[in-house]
């Protein structure tokens, strides 16, 4: 595997760990939150969708610097 294709599985790899980041903690975030206020699963669900949100926008927004940073290498 050469240097260009390792740099690209790594930054695929780094927009997974964010997607998966991204989520989780916002159900983490989300059921500590329920632990607390006791509105057992309404802040988790949010914590999720929130986090969900985060991910895609993030990920759109990394995917295509990575799709750009590729045609302009070719």
């Amino acid at each position: 595997m050469n240097g260009r294709k390792m740099e690209l599985a790594l930054r695929l790899l780094g927009i997974g760990w964010f997607v998966a980041i991204c989520i989780g903690g916002g159900a983490v975030g989300g059921y500590m939150l329920d632990r607390q206020l006791e509105l057992s699963p309404l802040m988790t669900l949010l914590g999720i969708g929130g986090g969900i949100a985060l991910a895609v926008t993030g990920m759109v927004r990394m995917l295509m610097a990575v799709i750009s940073a590729e045609s302009d290498e070719t």
